[in-house]
């Protein structure tokens, strides 16, 4: 669903909800931004709706304990939550240095969920090389 977002960005008029607004900015040049602050509007929440979709069911598959949860787990769990934290920063840098306008807005948007998604490929990767190790071992 994310993927189908990021495509086509369907607006199902049916998800057209009244939601409570924290802050919103509207307007195009640096002096005609019109802020506004606590109220209710009209806007499609499908992007909403994704977003803590893939959040929920990413942190699930994440953090959720294997059959054989042991020290030896525990570890590969850190160590992959390490390096996905690296890697989720070293992709921000990248586009911080190389990426420019609208397109870093995108770039920002997907890092929001990198994190999670790199734990969990290297979280599984480095599982199934140790289950791997083990059975070329017997």
């Amino acid at each position: 669903m994310g993927i189908a977002y990021l495509i086509w960005e369907p607006t199902p008029a049916f998800l057209d909800w009244n939601v409570f607004c924290i802050a919103t900015e509207e307007g195009i040049g640096l002096f005609d931004d019109e802020r506004k602050f606590f109220f209710w509007m009209e806007n499609n929440v499908y992007d909403e709706l994704v977003s803590l979709l893939i959040i929920f069911s990413a942190g699930m598959v994440a953090f959720s304990g294997s059959a054989q949860e042991d020290e030896f787990v525990q570890r590969i769990r850190l160590e992959s939550l390490v390096w996905a934290t690296y890697a989720n920063y070293g992709v921000l840098i990248f586009a911080i240095i190389f990426i420019y306008g609208f397109p870093f807005f995108w770039v920002i948007v997907v890092n929001m969920f990198t994190l999670l998604l790199f734990f969990i490929v290297r979280f599984h990767w480095m599982m199934h090389r140790a289950e791997k190790e083990m059975n070329y071992e017997e």
